[in-house]
């Protein structure tokens, strides 16, 4: 266990506890941003209750009034385990956040596993010669002989055989019955993950794309705008430069709190490379030079004191931004490919965000994956995502809500993906292949002096490698100047 916290140090570098119960030991690596000093440490107790929960209830206050519970420290995640006590499977229709955690009922013998409805935070089951890992990276683990990820929702574990039962699902999206504003939904999103923060203040990652200038420029119009950090990717070739500069401008951002981060060189990329694969356990081509955006943007930030960013990620899924009728890749109709990028969101896109960007300690919030705008989105059809145009167009009521507050280049701009839109890719592209690899073959090599003698044997499972709705586009990335429409995904 001692072995594990070491190698998860970087989730958490402000403190780290490791606390033996029995026959469980409780390690927690801790990221202080709400309560400071000793408040926050975990684990958490309440009666027979303990735990060790990541990620932020970012409705906590609100429980407190509600359940009158005035005894609890001022950590967010304080509420987790008195709600458990009264409420029992009832309590995730109560959280409103992104969590991953345990919880041991002592006096019952129990354990249980939590996860939110996105499967924003990770949480994985290893076992090993008789016993049994909860963790949130499996490169923590000392040896793995099978893994897999914990369901989300509320799960049951069987401290004897290790056997996840799930006990409840996360709550299902449903359309509200009658249709909020998207602006006012959008800004009680962003607002919600901005308040009650590190003083310090917070970054927002900028592509210049439309999601990430939707969450710009709400940001800047709120009443938190004064602690924001807008950071983006500045190179003479860089789309997104060009698209982020006009933005931040037009937005009348301070110069102060803009700070532009040079674009990775070829001489950097090798070690780069490495590093994300070490960052995300994976080394699917698309998560690897998308991670090394988010990991380049990260630490800088972090080395500038921030904790906490916005991004846009997750609106692609979300609103439709990825295919175009009537060709969704593999799938055959939007409501399919949706339903599938949704599902694998945690495993793809989430999975760089929080591994790239916690490999420093930075904790990504992403407002487009609300509870409410999700419910929200859930009632949208095929003509609120595409128009009623002859020519779809990708995400219409996203451009049409928001119209009013970008730039018309910003609220108009076609979707590039991260890793094309700052030129990324095209150096992943030249470094991986300059010795005569294919990227994924390289790629491999790669995951392999990493986790060869941990995971090895484990190569051919889907999750170190797969992107299932666009892994039929890897042969051809970068291969042409602009992806057709049916391709321009985030390859």
């Amino acid at each position: 266990m001692r072995h594990a916290l070491n190698r998860l140090i970087h989730r958490g570098p402000n403190a780290h506890a490791l606390v033996p119960i029995g026959d469980l030991v409780f390690g927690f690596t801790r990221l202080a941003i709400n309560a400071q000093g000793t408040e926050g440490m975990q684990p958490l107790r309440h009666g027979g209750l303990i735990g060790v929960i990541n990620g932020e209830v970012y409705n906590h206050l609100s429980l407190r009034d509600a359940f009158g519970l005035t005894e609890v420290g001022a950590s967010d995640m304080a509420v987790v385990l008195p709600l458990f006590a009264r409420l029992g499977v009832g309590l995730l229709d109560r959280l409103d956040g992104f969590f991953s955690g345990v919880i041991h009922d002592s006096e019952a013998g129990r354990l249980f596993a939590l996860r939110d409805g996105m499967g924003k935070k990770p949480l994985f089951l290893v076992r090993s010669q008789g016993s049994f890992l909860l963790t949130s990276a499996l490169k923590s683990a000392f040896r793995v002989e099978t893994f897999e990820e914990v369901p989300l929702g509320l799960c049951e574990i069987d401290m004897d055989s290790g056997t996840i039962t799930r006990r409840v699902a996360p709550p299902t999206p449903a359309p509200p019955s009658e249709r909020p504003s998207l602006v006012a939904t959008m800004r009680r999103s962003i607002d919600k993950r901005t308040a009650c923060m590190d003083p310090t203040g917070f970054a927002v990652f900028v592509s210049g794309g439309l999601d990430s200038s939707i969450v710009a420029a709400l940001v800047h119009e709120g009443p938190d705008s004064d602690r924001a950090h807008y950071y983006y990717f500045d190179d003479a070739e860089s789309e997104d430069a060009r698209f982020a500069a006009l933005l931040l401008a037009r937005l009348g951002v301070p110069a102060s709190r803009i700070h532009p981060v040079p674009i990775p060189t070829p001489v950097e990329m090798p070690d780069l490379i490495s590093q994300v694969v070490e960052a995300t356990e994976s080394r699917n081509p698309s998560i690897i030079s998308n991670g090394i955006g988010t990991y380049v943007l990260a630490r800088q930030a972090a080395a500038d004191g921030l904790k906490v960013a916005l991004g846009g990620d997750g609106a692609d899924e979300m609103f439709c931004g990825y295919f175009d009728p009537p060709h969704f890749g593999p799938d055959s109709t939007w409501e399919a490919s949706r339903t599938r990028l949704m599902s694998d969101l945690r495993r793809t896109e989430l999975r760089r965000v929080d591994g790239a960007a916690m490999a420093h300690g930075i904790e990504i919030r992403c407002p487009f994956l609300d509870r409410d705008l999700r419910d929200l989105a859930q009632g949208f059809n095929e003509t609120d995502f595409y128009g009623d145009g002859p020519d779809p167009v990708r995400k219409m009521v996203l451009r049409q809500a928001f119209a009013a507050h970008l730039p018309p280049e910003n609220a108009a701009r076609p979707k590039q993906s991260f890793d094309r839109g700052t030129g990324i890719q095209r150096r992943v592209i030249a470094c991986c292949t300059r010795e005569g690899d294919s990227e994924t073959a390289y790629l491999r090599k790669i995951w392999h002096g990493h986790f060869g003698d941990l995971l090895g044997h484990l190569d051919s499972d889907p999750y170190f490698h797969a992107y299932p709705a666009f892994d039929m586009f890897i042969p051809t990335r970068g291969q042409r100047p602009t992806p057709p429409p049916d391709q321009n995904g985030p390859m």
